[in-house]
């Protein structure tokens, strides 16, 4: 999956719908928030899947070792960085894995999942948007 394909989804899947730069930054924010909590072999793997552009937020934890990070705490960060809510942040994050799920293999985003811990569950539901109808959801802007 190309780049831009991969935000087009991100757009699409977020309630409400993002903008192109809005998508941006709730994939930047979520990637770069997971790559820590992720082994940095792991967060490697899953870069290695993603386009260009987007996988450089996958760094891994800066200090080699991955971070266990609260469901709260992890929202927070997102939040954080994205400059949204956490009830936003919470609904971006899960855009951008689902998004993920097209763009990366279903087994390298179940070895992702399964190294979370049980708590970061909720960000493997399926966001908002993903239910409703296609007539509802933004149309993604070229």
């Amino acid at each position: 999956m190309r780049y831009e394909e991969l935000i087009r989804q991100v757009e699409q899947l977020a309630a409400g719908g993002l903008h192109r730069a809005g998508a941006e930054r709730a994939l930047a924010a979520t990637l770069t928030t997971l790559g820590r909590c992720l082994p940095e072999r792991l967060a490697a793997d899953l870069a290695d899947q993603l386009p260009l552009g987007a996988k450089r937020y996958l760094s891994g934890p800066p200090s080699g070792r991955q971070e266990a990070l609260s469901l709260t705490e992890l929202l927070e960060e997102i939040a954080e960085l994205e400059g949204v809510s956490s009830s936003e942040a919470l609904d971006h994050a899960r855009a951008v894995i689902d998004a993920l799920r097209q763009a990366v293999t279903g087994h390298e985003l179940q070895r992702v999942r399964a190294e979370l811990p049980e708590q970061l569950e909720p960000l493997f539901a399926p966001p908002a948007a993903a239910g409703w109808p296609e007539s509802h959801r933004r149309r993604a802007h070229p």
